[in-house]
């Protein structure tokens, strides 16, 4: 939910909510459990992937997306200690990979919109 206190407007900010709410429902509230949540909330992140990737990419400096590697080595991390198992190196990682990325695109959505557009 961080991005959407730094977006302009009313779209941008329910958008980063909707990420919020998804990832709460699936990571959180139905952690335990199959739940039509975890298939929404990966189909979600997805698009807001690409569409960060589509919109930072057009606007930002290309090296911005030397800070990604930090959350998808979490990222990364994660899917190894999910697939040992290591219930304890999972949640530190996934953990991270929210924490990281969430900063990430913070970051990147404050710039889209706070920085001038260059001609």
């Amino acid at each position: 939910a961080l991005p959407a206190l730094v977006a302009p407007g009313v779209l941008e900010p329910a958008l980063w909510l909707t990420t919020a709410f998804l990832s709460c429902m699936a990571d959180y509230v139905h952690i335990s459990h199959d739940s039509a949540f975890h298939g929404l909330d990966r189909c979600w992140a997805t698009l807001m992937l690409l569409r960060c990737s589509l919109l930072f990419g057009a606007r930002l400096d290309p090296s911005f997306f030397l800070l990604a590697l930090v959350p998808l080595g979490c990222f990364v991390k994660g899917r190894d200690a999910k697939l040992l198992p290591d219930p304890s190196g999972w949640v530190f990682w996934h953990t991270l990979w929210h924490c990281s990325g969430g900063l990430v695109v913070t970051l990147g959505v404050w710039m889209l919109y706070r920085a001038p557009a260059e001609a």
